[in-house]
């Protein structure tokens, strides 16, 4: 027997009824070979055998010598859409063995995907290889390259689409060999085993090589036609240009797996990495790698002064000098923002971990020139070793990330090895933090007011809101147990909107008891509500639901947080003061004292922090530095409390100084709202 292909132009322009006339009984074939239907007209010849068909596979009625050569055809035909089989096979029809020509073609249907034709063998098939059927005209003008070829390779025939595609003549093309056209020797290697084991390939990936050069990745889909004696007499194939699809995808791939800024691996890229590093522990479980987490010093100065230019700039040079300081396996990736992390692998131990942490360190010192300007650049960096024994590389990662956060902790270019006890603490945070959400939800904060005295009169002049947890197991809470981790997490800001409005409520409350007379409340305002770009518009919200004149209200601000926030702050101090809201510095005196932001910011009041009210009531020179603090704050007009005071020694210290106002519990402990008016019943 002798199988051809003949090739097709589209999958789904074939239809069993196409091949319907004289000569043929057209059939469809489900996907195992078996008549699913016959076509509409059956020649006089085989008539009374066709009903016997359907329902048959015709693999079973097929001469035993045939069937190999049957089972390529058919296996080929499903395979290759674009190519339709053929053979000369003895087929059982009633009692006997009829020589039949049969032609076999992929369609577009689900349940019976192979149309086929029979017919008499009455004349011996064409001898050149791909001659038979007419298919000349989709030959020539399908948008793929077509080809047929010998099984070393020589071409036969090509379509015009091959022409185009490689950019030969035809009679170029009929002279090379299709090895000349591989870009890559393995993927002919690969080819000629593939197609050896079955006959044909489907969709191969490949790269072919233009005339010109220029390297195309295609997709092939082969079918070798066998001759009588079951050799491989030719191929036939069809050729699918994806080079531009190709691109697009590894284009999409790349941004899906790179920083868009810096061109630098990604978070998923670098865990992606990580994890293939960590299975490789599996079976070398004496290898060492580690993970630095760097986080830059102070990164948001440069984006709020220079501009965001300037800090993408910034980044993309710490991302350079950051590969250039590492090993070329070392694998720099950036996380986002202004987080970088690098994947050190084969390390003989921490020191080595160490080692380079230095190099990236030290590589940073140098300035960079950013438009002109030179700036420098620290980071602190976390490391997290391969040796803890972790299950994921998630769990490395953060634990890399826990380090740099205890790095930062201790000043600026520090570096820090991760250990356990900083996982119990960021679990301990996290706790906390739940916590802290829920107590939001319950209501379980609390406010008390500790007085503010004038010291010439006695008379209680106003009241600090004291911000407290009232815990359900762990009982009342002070400020110093859980305002550092809300600080951290950014709960400061919803707790900071309830305590305003809580004492704005009872400063209402105390007006409509005790009249216009009534103390000033005053409220402590966090650092991160300063920057809320309308904090006076809420604040003043917050004052008409509590009917509440904005003189009722005193916002106190810690000296560190109006000096660090200098350049942002003050549009929003001036709307303030335009509501009436009178403004106190908090702490004052820890380390940013200076008469030129107390100027600027036109502040009424200073709080002088008890660190220095504590040093009053003994020798003469432990006072100087209060005295140096309120000849400032006389000089410029403003009022002083002082904090913390707790005996007569040192309201006698602070009258002889000049210090008008004071609170302590020398006057009186922190008390519930429904307490103010009775002390202020009894203080009148």
């Amino acid at each position: 027997m002798k199988e051809e292909s003949v090739p097709m132009a589209s999958a789904g322009s074939v239809d069993a009824s196409t091949f319907v006339g004289e000569a043929f009984i057209a059939v469809r074939l489900t996907a195992d070979g078996e008549v699913a239907a016959l076509g509409p007209r059956v020649p006089d010849a085989l008539r009374e055998h066709a009903p016997a068909l359907v329902g048959r596979r015709v693999g079973e009625l097929v001469h035993p010598d045939d069937r190999a050569a049957y089972r390529r055809v058919l296996e080929g035909a499903l395979a290759a859409p674009l190519a339709s089989g053929r053979l000369v096979a003895r087929l059982r029809l009633g009692r006997e063995y009829r020589t039949l020509e049969l032609t076999l073609v992929r369609v577009d249907a689900p349940e019976a995907p192979l149309a086929m034709m029979m017919r008499e063998a009455e004349a011996a098939p064409a001898e050149k290889p791909g001659a038979g059927i007419n298919y000349q005209t989709l030959f020539e003008n399908t948008r793929d390259a077509i080809y047929v070829s010998t099984p070393e390779g020589r071409f036969l025939e090509v379509n015009q689409a091959a022409v185009e595609l490689f950019g030969y003549t035809r009679e170029e093309l009929l002279r090379l060999n299709a090895v000349e056209l591989y870009a890559e020797a393995e993927d002919r290697d690969r080819f000629i085993e593939e197609v050896a084991a079955k006959g044909f390939v489907r969709d191969f990936e490949l790269r072919l090589r233009r005339k010109d050069g220029v390297e195309l990745i295609c997709l092939l889909t082969s079918v070798a036609q066998y001759g009588e004696a079951g050799q491989v007499v030719a191929f036939q194939g069809i050729i699918h240009d994806i080079t531009d699809r190709k691109r697009a995808e590894d284009r999409l791939r790349h941004a899906a797996l790179h920083d868009g800024l810096t061109q630098l691996p990604n978070r998923i890229h670098f865990l992606d990495r990580l994890r293939r590093m960590m299975d490789r522990l599996r079976w070398r479980p004496e290898y060492r790698f580690a993970v630095l987490f760097i986080d830059l010093d102070r990164f948001k100065v440069v984006n709020d002064s220079l501009g965001h230019r300037a800090g993408d700039e910034l980044l993309i040079a710490i991302s350079e000098r950051l590969t250039a300081s590492v090993r070329p396996e070392d694998i720099v990736a950036r996380l986002g923002g202004d987080e970088f992390a690098i994947l050190l692998g084969d390390l003989a131990g921490v020191n080595d971990a160490m080692a380079i942490a230095e190099r990236v360190r030290e590589a940073m010192r140098a300035p960079f020139d950013i438009h002109g300007r030179e700036i420098y650049a620290t980071m602190s960096i976390g490391i997290a070793l391969s040796t803890n024994g972790y299950v994921s590389a998630e769990e490395l990662l953060r634990d890399a990330d826990t380090a740099m956060y205890a790095a930062k902790g201790r000043g600026t270019e520090q570096c820090v090895i991760f250990n356990e006890e900083m996982h119990a603490r960021a679990v301990a945070l996290l706790e906390m933090e739940t916590a802290l959400r829920r107590a939001l939800e319950r209501e379980e904060f609390r406010l008390l007011y500790q007085p503010i005295v004038a010291l010439d009169t006695k008379r209680i002049i106003g009241f600090e809101a004291l911000l407290r947890w009232e815990h359900p197991e762990l009982g009342l809470l002070g400020p110093d147990e859980f305002l550092n981790v809300a600080e951290e997490t950014g709960l400061i800001v919803p707790i900071g909107w309830w305590s305003l409005r809580e004492a704005c409520r009872a400063a209402r409350e105390w007006r409509d008891g005790a009249g216009p007379e009534a103390p000033v409340v005053s409220v402590n305002l966090s650092g991160r509500q300063l920057l809320i770009p309308d904090l006076a518009a809420q604040i003043r919200r917050i004052l008409d639901e509590a009917g509440l004149d904005g003189r009722a209200l005193r916002l106190e601000i810690s000296e560190s947080d109006m000096v660090e926030r200098a350049g942002s702050v003050q549009r929003t101090l001036r709307e303030l003061r335009a509501l009436g809201v009178r403004l106190c510095i908090d702490d004052f005196g820890t380390g940013y004292s200076s008469l030129s932001y107390l100027q600027e910011y036109d502040v009424d009041v200073l709080k002088i922090d008890e660190r220095f009210t504590s040093r009053l009531g003994g020798p003469a020179e432990d006072a100087e530095m209060m005295k140096a603090i309120l000849l400032m704050a006389h000089s410029l007009g403003l009022s002083a409390i002082a904090e913390g005071v707790e005996t007569n020694d040192q309201v006698n210290d602070l009258v002889q100084l000049g210090c008008g106002l004071a609170q302590g519990h020398l006057f009186s402990r922190p008390v519930r709202a429904r307490e103010v008016l009775e002390l202020l019943r009894k203080t009148s």
